[in-house]
């Protein structure tokens, strides 16, 4: 995947540009970046920040976690919604 691929893909995420290079999800929002490389799958979920670096992504987790990934083998990016407030137990 091409720097403009990425870019239309991440558009519709709602991330934000930081001054210091990364893109930032917005709040109670998290990404999930699916790829593939020579034929293995690989996935990184709860994304909170990514920043690109020639062709190199950089991708901060909510628990801290940094994966450097190829950008090339970037195939889907998956945008998941806030959590809603757990269901109250007995009758409301």
């Amino acid at each position: 995947m091409g720097n403009s691929h990425l870019q239309v893909l991440l558009s519709g995420t709602g991330v934000t540009p930081g001054d210091d290079g990364w893109l930032t999800v917005p709040d109670g929002r998290s990404l999930t970046l699916q790829l593939a490389h020579e034929s293995v799958p690989f996935t990184v979920s709860r994304i909170r920040g990514i920043r690109e670096r020639d062709l190199v992504l950089e991708a901060r987790t909510i628990q801290g976690e940094l994966y450097f990934l190829l950008a090339a083998d970037v195939f889907a990016v998956v945008v998941e919604g806030p959590k809603e407030s757990a269901r109250k137990a007995g009758f409301v």
